[in-house]
């Protein structure tokens, strides 16, 4: 049960920084004056990314689409 819980823990922060990264590289024009590397990326996969209300409940909503629109970022950065 304690491995699992760990595991589990470990899991999320992992999401969560990595959300959190390509949020910075989204944003890194605004906020820094300065892009990033991998914010043309990060554009490209919010433009190309539409919000769908999939459970009509808007903060899951919104993780929802934060999070596809963080793998579309990832995956063509891996390509």
């Amino acid at each position: 049960m304690r491995f699992l819980r760990k595991t589990l823990i470990c899991t999320v922060w992992t999401l969560l920084v990595a959300l959190g990264q390509y949020e910075l590289a989204a944003k890194s024009g605004p906020w820094l004056d300065t892009p990033l590397p991998g914010s043309r990326a990060a554009m490209r996969a919010e433009r190309e990314t539409p919000f769908r209300p999939w459970t009509r409940i808007p903060a899951v909503d919104r993780l929802l689409h934060e999070g596809r629109e963080a793998a579309a970022y990832y995956g063509r950065l891996l390509r």
